[in-house]
């Protein structure tokens, strides 16, 4: 049975209901049909689907918000926004025939109910995509009512790319794309599974009968005559050095954009398809895109063109159709390129390359859409989304006034095969700190004899990474790790060391420790300065006293050898998750060891200025959580990043969560009780097997994310700047942040948005300039009037430069 929610949303009403008339553009001649037409009611029960995306932001993740403009179909994959799951393929599913669509039927929804007992679900949910496609007349415009209900949080729903709400809108002549993503409860915000999870559409009042199909009426699908799909995998990168696309400007010019395209097409499915009846959780690898689900060629009625299995080659896209929109979803270029094969490879594919190069551009972030032709201009198959970025460019550190709070972390980065590209990559964002190497001994080449002596080896890749980061002045902070509990040997057993350490409780193990902190650092002296232990020490240690005894006294012999080497460098502690998990550490002393206690926190949403905890949803957490044990000492967020997937604006909303972080971050740095000496973002470095925990800069291509014009702007505007005191004469709901500019002709820079809707707001300015930043890094001169200048201010934040007064 479905229960209508409890929950009030959606103008008051006690359900999602959202009446859509489409705006009528019938003929006089239709009227008779019209009218006949309009007493009918008639249910949606046809849809692709895609999903359970963990989080709320679903295909937003990477898609920047434009999942609407998306024309799926099934077979079709897409990047997951979730943990414990790699990409998901869209499917065909049948809704219930008054057009119900309930998500807890695990007969219709067998992935959902392969989700639901895991926990990660119950901070963000889970998210469904469906999609199906409309079409009235192939030349006339037509009218209808959409009736869209849902459970227990409104849909959000477009027609043909634009948002649907109240009002009128078109159904256009020929096939209407109609897209709907639908939010699960989540429990750990108080929700509750009792009111089910379900959406319900149907058609009242058509004047003309409605086709409703899931297959996308523009592509001209291809299958071999031994019944095998084409496949294509496309990237975008940058010529020069081959990078993820990201553009660095030197100074406030604008920078023609110069990308290499390589498509790689073949027939037959990747190595790492999966029927979606055979599925695991673990669907991971690149994702392909498909001439027609590979599940269904044996099962559906032939609606395809089949090409000869021995000539496939002839028939592959022949150009693709670009499409780049910046980061208002302004369409900037609409472009065809060429392809040209080169010969079937060892491994059955053929690849095209091809040079693009865009007129110049300023900051910001841009999307590519692309469609692949064929030689008469039929789509064979929608590519998926590429983005590239045009960025500030690297930090000039030399003007900073105050430490830098904003750094990044990389499990592991010895573990990435290009470090040089890396490097370049994180000083183009403006990062000039990285927090972690890599957790073992091995790597640094340390070991140990068993009596409490202790040899460094050279490490030479060691040594050329920290020379390759202090070439783009970042600085490291290194590993001293201390090990894992070990219950069956009462001891720890440290990563990358073959030999056990000695026994627990002689003097060769404390010894061993010890001048393990003593050689490394001394190793390393005037190269790193700062070292920290494990990992999530709490998270991964047995929930026993005992554990935390070891773990506490190996950390405390580490720091001792460490500092006893270098006086001057300072001890980060192994990083902790909660306080639930961590008691039994600060029971055995934790607190008392290092010069700066690091913690992680992945908040769902960001704070505003005034709040005590990074984390605003759990006290139990972070800083909050020190404080609750009596620490004033410094604190750093060795792990930070609102996760895309948690956010309902997806990438857009983790770009924007970053710059409040760094906000509250200013506003917490010089507290008298427990001080933020820095928050480190969690990295993922391109490629298709780390991305999935979404909380990086890269989408699974290695394409920048919104996040990283953010980072870049934030890291020029306010990290390194000293704060100024706040402006009193804003309206209530609105936050902000008041720091210095290093360019004198603009002295300050005010970070402002809206806590919840927009606001007109008035700024007092001494002079006639203010210079108005978006979060992307886009410059317009704003005009000022009598000494004051007027804004829209809503929840993405804005930077103002000028000087300004109360």
């Amino acid at each position: 049975m479905i229960r209508r929610s409890k929950l009030t949303f959606c103008l008051s009403l006690p359900l999602a209901l959202v009446s859509v008339a489409l705006s009528t553009g019938a003929m006089a001649a239709d009227t008779n049909a019209a009218e006949a037409a309009s007493t009918q009611q008639q249910p949606i029960t046809a849809w692709s689907e895609w999903g359970p995306g963990w989080g709320q932001a679903g295909l937003s993740v990477a898609r920047y918000n434009n999942e609407g403009l998306m024309n799926p179909q099934a077979g079709d994959i897409d990047n997951n926004p979730g943990m414990g799951r790699g990409m998901i393929e869209w499917r065909n599913v049948t809704a219930a025939p008054d057009g119900t669509l309930n998500f807890l039927d695990s007969n219709l929804f067998p992935r959902i109910a392969e989700s639901l007992p895991k926990s990660a679900y119950k901070w963000a949910g889970m998210v469904e995509h469906v999609h199906t496609y409309l079409k009235a007349s192939d030349n006339i415009t037509h009218s209808a009512v959409l009736k869209a209900e849902s459970s227990p949080y409104p849909a959000d729903i477009w027609l043909d790319g634009q948002p649907v709400s109240s009002g009128q809108v078109t159904l256009k002549p020929g096939w209407n794309s109609l897209m709907v993503k639908s939010r699960s409860p989540r429990t750990a915000t108080g929700d509750t599974w009792t009111d089910g999870w379900w959406f319900k559409a149907a058609l009242l009042n058509a004047t003309a009968n409605i086709q409703v199909q899931t297959n996308d009426p523009a592509r001209q699908t291809l299958v071999t005559g031994d019944h095998q799909p084409f496949r294509f995998l496309s990237t975008w990168r940058r010529n020069a050095d081959g990078d993820a696309p990201i553009i660095a400007l030197n100074s406030a010019e604008l920078r023609f954009v110069v990308l290499d395209y390589e498509l790689r097409v073949g027939i037959g499915t990747a190595s790492n398809y999966q029927d979606p009846s055979k599925r695991s959780s673990n669907f991971k690898g690149w994702p392909w895109v498909y001439s027609i689900d590979p599940a269904s060629i044996l099962t559906s009625s032939p609606h395809w063109t089949v090409v000869p299995t021995s000539s496939w080659v002839h028939y592959a896209p022949s150009r693709a159709r670009m499409v780049i929109r910046n980061d208002q979803g302004k369409v900037i270029l609409s472009k065809e390129l060429n392809l040209a094969y080169s010969p079937v490879s060892a491994d059955g594919l053929i690849t095209a390359t091809q040079r693009t190069t865009v007129n110049p551009q300023p900051a910001g972030h841009y999307t590519i859409s692309s469609d692949l032709l064929d030689s008469h201009g039929a789509v064979l198959a929608h590519d998926n989304d590429h983005s590239f970025s045009v960025v500030w460019g690297a930090v000039d550190k030399t003007r900073d006034e105050k430490p830098r709070l904003v750094s990044v972390t990389g499990h592991w980065f010895m573990g990435v095969t290009d470090r040089e590209r890396q490097q370049r990559w994180l000083n183009r964002l403006g990062i000039t700190r990285h927090l972690k190497l890599w957790e073992g001994w091995d790597r640094y080449e340390v070991k140990h004899n068993g009596n409490g002596a202790i040899t460094v080896g050279p490490a030479l890749e060691i040594a050329t990474a920290i020379d390759g980061f202090d070439s783009q002045g970042i600085s490291v902070v290194g590993d001293l790790v201390e090990g894992y509990y070990d219950r069956s040997m009462d001891n720890l057993r440290v990563p990358g060391l073959s030999a056990p350490l000695p026994p627990y409780g002689t003097n060769a193990w404390n010894t061993t420790l010890y001048n393990y902190g003593y050689k490394t650092a001394s190793k390393y002296q005037g190269k790193i300065d700062a070292w920290t232990g494990n990992n999530e020490v709490d998270n991964f240690a047995p929930d026993t006293p005992r554990a935390a005894e070891l773990h506490v006294q190996a950390a405390y012999m580490i720091a001792a050898g460490m500092k006893a080497a270098n006086p001057s460098a300072r001890y980060f502690s192994s990083s902790l998750v909660s306080r639930a998990k961590s008691k039994k550490f600060f029971s055995a002393g934790f607190l008392s060891i290092p010069d700066v206690v690091d913690v992680h926190s992945h908040p769902w949403k960001a704070p505003e200025p005034n709040e005590d905890s990074l984390t605003p949803y759990s006290q139990n957490e972070g800083r909050t959580m020190l404080i609750k044990e009596g620490y004033t000492g410094p604190i750093v967020y060795g792990e930070t990043s609102s996760p895309r997937a948690h956010n309902a604006r997806g990438a857009q909303g983790h770009a924007e969560d970053l710059v409040k972080q760094i906000a509250w971050a200013i506003n917490h740095r010089e507290t008298p009780i427990a001080r933020l000496e820095g928050i480190s973002y969690l990295v993922a470095y391109d490629g298709p097997d780390y991305w999935s925990y979404n909380m990086g800069f890269n989408n699974q291509y290695g394409d920048p994310l919104p996040i990283v014009n953010a980072v870049n702007v934030a890291n020029h505007l306010l990290d390194g700047r000293k704060q100024m005191p706040a402006l009193t004469n804003l309206p209530a709901g609105v936050s902000h942040i008041r720091v210095t500019n290093a360019d004198l002709a603009y002295p300050q820079t005010v970070v402002v948005w809206s806590t919840k809707t927009a606001k007109n707001v008035t700024f007092q300015v001494k002079g006639s300039a203010v210079r108005l930043i978006n979060a992307m890094g886009r410059v317009k001169n704003h005009r000022v009037s009598n000494g004051a200048m007027t804004l829209q201010v809503d929840t993405t934040p804005q930077f103002l430069q000028g000087s300004f007064t109360d």
